[in-house]
C-alpha cells in the first residue's frame, strides 16, 4: 500500500483495507449541494414553490442593492467556465460574479451566486445546457469566497468491492474525524500543476510559472497534449504564434496568455496579469495546502495539534515539524511575499487539522457503494474517498 502521495502531501489515517471502485464515471455519481451562511441548504432540485418565487420575484428595494444573488446549478462545468458562458450571454466582464466556494466539474453541484449591477430579466432569460439558475434575490453586498457553512455530498462508487464489515469498521473508525487535508482540487485534477506555477511565482520567476502554465500536459484530449509539446519545443514568438492557431477556443486562459506573449514576447509578468487573480491566487495558495498537507502526514492521532499554520510572510511560532518540511522544500515564509506581483502575496493564517463528518450513511447497492454526508467549509469529500480507497479508485 502506498502510505504517502507525494503530489498531495497525504498520509492515510485510517487502518481499514483499501476499497477497489470507480470514481466519477458520470457526473451524476459526484451530487454538492452546498449549505450557505445561513444554513440553508441549496438544493439540486427544483421546486414548484420556487420556480413560483422565482417567477414573481421580489423587487428591488433601493439602488443600494446593486448585487443579485442566485442558486446556479451545473453539470460537468467548472464554477469558472460556467460563469464565463453567463457573462457571455450577458455580455459582461466575469469579474462582475462571485462565489462563496468553487464547485467540482465532474459532478452536479449548486451554489451561491452574486452578480454586480446585472440585468435581472437579461440573467433569467439565459438558457445553457446544463446549466440552471434560480432563488433570484436582490442585495446589498457580495458574496466572499468562504460566505458558507459547508457542503452535504451524495457520492455513488462504481464497481465496488465494499464489504459491511469494512464500512461498519470505516464508520466507526471516522467518528473521530479525518485529517483536514487539501483535496487534488487545490492542485488540479487534469493537470497538476498548480504547485508548480505557484513554486515559480513565490520566487518571482514568471517566465518559468507561464512555461509550465502552457506546456505542462495531463490528463487532456491528444490535440491539447500535442499543442503543448509543441509549444514547449518551439518556444518563442513563431511557437506563440502557432499556439494560438492550435490551442482550441475552450482553452480561454491560455489563449489570453498567447496572445499577450504574441504581442510582447518577454512579458511573462503582463502574460501572468492575463489570467483573472482568484486563479492566479489558487496558485500561490497550492503552495501552502502543499506545506500544510505534507506537514500534516508526519502526525499521528496521539500527537496532532488543533491547528496548524498556512505558511505565509507574516508566519511566526512555526512548529518543528512544518520548519523541517520547509527546509525540505527549500521555501521560507517570506517568499510568500512576491515583489513582482504584491498582491499576491500571503500573509499566512492558520487551519484545523482535523474534520468531522455529519450525518455519515452507506449503503452498498448491488456492486455499488453509495455515501452520504456534510462537510463544513474548507473541507474535501476527496479526502473521505481517498481514506477509504486509499488511493485505489479509478479517477
Amino acid at each position: 500500500m502506498k502510505e504517502i502521495i507525494e503530489e498531495y502531501g497525504i498520509k492515510y489515517w485510517t487502518t481499514t483495507p483499501p476499497i477497489k471502485c470507480e470514481f466519477k464515471r458520470f457526473p451524476e455519481d459526484f451530487i454538492v449541494e452546498e449549505i450557505d451562511n445561513h444554513g440553508k441548504k441549496r438544493t439540486i432540485n427544483y421546486t414548484l414553490i420556487e420556480k413560483i418565487k422565482d417567477f414573481f420575484p421580489k423587487k428591488q428595494k433601493s439602488k443600494k442593492e446593486k448585487y443579485i444573488n442566485f442558486t446556479l446549478i451545473k453539470k460537468n462545468y467548472t464554477t469558472q467556465r460556467a460563469l464565463e458562458e453567463i457573462s457571455k450571454r450577458l455580455n459582461v466582464s466575469q469579474t462582475r460574479f462571485d462565489y462563496a466556494g468553487t464547485k467540482d466539474k465532474i459532478a452536479i453541484t449548486s451554489q451561491s451566486i452574486s452578480a454586480f449591477k446585472v440585468n435581472l430579466s437579461d440573467l433569467k432569460k439565459i438558457k445553457i445546457k446544463d446549466i440552471l439558475m434560480k432563488n433570484f434575490s436582490f442585495s446589498r453586498k457580495r458574496l466572499k469566497l468562504g460566505d458558507l457553512k459547508g457542503n452535504c455530498f451524495k457520492i455513488r462508487l462504481r464497481e465496488s468491492n465494499a464489504k459491511k464489515e469494512v464500512m461498519k469498521k470505516f464508520k466507526e473508525e471516522i467518528k473521530k474525524g479525518l485529517p483536514n487535508y487539501f483535496g487534488p482540487q487545490r492542485f488540479g485534477i487534469q493537470r497538476k500543476t498548480n504547485y508548480l506555477v505557484g513554486r515559480a511565482m513565490i520566487t518571482d520567476n514568471y517566465k518559468k510559472a507561464i512555461k509550465i502554465f502552457l506546456t505542462q500536459t495531463g490528463d487532456e484530449q491528444k490535440e491539447v497534449t500535442n499543442a503543448r509539446k509543441k509549444l514547449k519545443k518551439d518556444w518563442g514568438r513563431k511557437g506563440f504564434e502557432r499556439a494560438l492557431e492550435e490551442f482550441p477556443k475552450y482553452l480561454n486562459l491560455e489563449r489570453n496568455v498567447l496572445k499577450h506573449l504574441c504581442r510582447k514576447q518577454e512579458d511573462y509578468l503582463g502574460a501572468m496579469k492575463r489570467i483573472p487573480r482568484k486563479l492566479r491566487l489558487m496558485f500561490v495558495h497550492s503552495v501552502q495546502s502543499y506545506l500544510f498537507n505534507k506537514c500534516l502526514s508526519y502526525y499521528t492521532w496521539q500527537d496532532v495539534p488543533e491547528y496548524l499554520p498556512l505558511i505565509g510572510y507574516k508566519s511566526e511560532n512555526i512548529p518543528e515539524k512544518m520548519r523541517f518540511v520547509l527546509e525540505e522544500e527549500k521555501i521560507k515564509p517570506s517568499d510568500f511575499k512576491t515583489k513582482l506581483m504584491p498582491e499576491m502575496s500571503l500573509k499566512g493564517g492558520e487551519r484545523k487539522t482535523i474534520i468531522k463528518i455529519k450525518n455519515f450513511r452507506y449503503k452498498i447497492k448491488r456492486k455499488d457503494l453509495i455515501l452520504e454526508f456534510c462537510l463544513d467549509k474548507g473541507a474535501y469529500a476527496t479526502t473521505i474517498i481517498n481514506e477509504l480507497t486509499k488511493n485505489l479508485s479509478e479517477k
